[in-house]
């Protein structure tokens, strides 16, 4: 074979057909290898864990402190990312309310409220109230019998606010623990629900927000129904009508004494069977309050609340 034969062009052509194709062939197998181990360089640190949307259950994870995060994605999966909470924070899905954006402060503002309620004075405090045009603040108690569902439903008919005391009223009970603060609040909330068809979003702690019972536990306690967006009130006036000796003349002289010491006042009177002394000094409590100029309301989620000072 000569150089500028045809046998030499022949072969020279064979040649570099022959290295475009291993040239290609290279190329082929590179682009291949990056692509195949491409798609597992992500860092564990990073990895999530997916499920259907549909087989996701808080109730599997009840006993755990440990909660996923989840976000959902494009394609209708849920991301779980690992996120340490208290176990406690899982119960009770439906108990959550939407917190007020408000803190509304008005000057010479009274909140008349009563604890301890329904009893057999309730509808003659609502008599009162009515007579003079006042809207006043419930919190209360958990009583299943007929009568008191409907009276529960008369205060909130008549217009004033409806909140949750406590289901038992059971101090030692209830300030035991978080979960077992949530389990009597729920009750209650349920309760009022259903007698009213309302779902409130203020309470009142029974022995107000600090007590001889629940030091261990307060903190906590207002942390998770804060984290729920409910609103609790406690007071800086009390109509000491628990007192054995309580007049009507005390009880007034209690209230508007007190009242005068503020620039916004919370009372606290008690709805109880026997509170006949509290029903009696109310007409002329609410006339001497009126007459000195306050402006008598109902408590609503709005309000910025009064509360005990913490340690």
């Amino acid at each position: 074979m000569t150089f500028g034969s045809v046998s030499f062009f022949k072969n020279l052509i064979i040649g570099m057909i022959f290295l475009i194709l291993l040239l290609i062939s290279v190329l082929i197998f590179n682009s291949f290898h990056s692509i195949l181990y491409s798609t597992g360089t992500e860092s564990p640190d990073k990895v999530v864990l997916s499920s259907p949307t549909n087989e996701s259950s808080s109730e599997d994870l009840s006993n755990s402190d440990e909660i996923g995060m989840e976000t959902t994605t494009n394609n209708g999966t849920r991301s779980v990312v690992s996120d340490t909470k208290k176990a406690y924070q899982l119960l009770y899905p439906d108990l959550y309310c939407n917190e007020s954006s408000e803190a509304i402060i008005k000057n010479k503002a009274v909140y008349l409220t009563f604890d301890d309620g329904p009893s057999q004075q309730t509808l003659n405090i609502l008599k009162v109230l009515r007579e003079n045009n006042v809207k006043a603040t419930f919190f209360v108690v958990g009583k299943t019998d007929e009568t008191s569902r409907t009276i529960m439903k008369q205060i909130v008919d008549e217009g004033h606010t409806i909140g949750i005391h406590s289901y038992t009223h059971n101090y030692e009970k209830i300030y035991n623990s978080v979960e077992a603060y949530l389990d009597d609040f729920n009750n209650m909330n349920n309760l009022i629900y259903e007698a009213t068809g309302i779902k409130p979003n203020i309470f009142r702690f029974p022995g107000g927000s600090i007590n001889s019972y629940n030091d261990g536990t307060y903190k906590d306690i207002i942390e998770e129904m804060s984290r729920r967006g409910f609103t609790y009130y406690d007071w800086n006036v009390s109509s000491l009508d628990t007192l054995s000796d309580a007049t009507v003349a005390s009880i007034n002289s209690n209230v508007v004494d007190e009242v005068s010491k503020h620039s916004r006042s919370i009372v606290l009177f008690h709805d109880s069977d026997g509170k006949i002394q509290t029903v009696n000094s109310l007409d002329g409590i609410i006339k001497d309050l009126n007459d000195y100029g306050y402006t008598l309301d109902s408590l609503t989620n709005k309000i910025k609340p009064i509360i005990f000072k913490h340690k």
